[in-house]
């Protein structure tokens, strides 16, 4: 009984709270750096479902760096469902002994959240790499978190 009535607190709560967060999957990557300067693709690396009207926020982490004293990382996530295609830039994921500029506004999707119409969208990620000092290979986390629009 007492189990029956938390359940029935904690849906409660949710129907009256604005925001809902889900943390959708996350997706590793390894990137080979040979070059000072190059871009790799992860075409159609995994979905990302959203369930109902929300907002999507990329979040990357740098979970290992090899074999380089230097290195400035950009890149580009591309969702894309059958009839909607979003594109979100994410400059200066990291940089390592070396500057990184980007351009000075907010961007949606990756400085703050971007609205997002519901559906399942394949992730595609292209990551650009310049002033690369050495060769190795760095490994990246991409993680979407959405929020979804509760009722009020």
């Amino acid at each position: 009984m007492l189990f029956i009535l938390a359940l029935v607190a904690v849906a409660l709560a949710l129907i009256f709270t604005n925001i809902v967060l889900r943390e959708a999957g996350e997706f590793t990557l390894k990137l080979s750096i040979d070059s000072e300067k190059g871009e790799s693709v992860f075409e159609s690396i995994g979905s990302v479902n959203v369930g109902g009207q929300g907002s999507l926020r990329l979040r990357v982490e740098v979970v290992s760096v090899e074999g380089l004293n230097r290195i400035v990382l950009n890149g580009k996530a591309i969702l894309e469902s059958t009839e909607t295609k979003y594109e979100i830039f994410m400059p200066c994921i990291y940089s390592l002994n070396t500057s990184c500029y980007r351009v000075m506004m907010v961007i949606p999707g990756w400085d703050q959240p971007l609205r997002i119409q519901p559906g399942e969208y394949s992730l595609t990620i292209e990551l650009a790499w310049s002033n690369a000092g050495g060769k190795g290979a760095v490994t990246v986390k991409v993680k979407p978190e959405i929020t979804y629009e509760g009722s009020k």
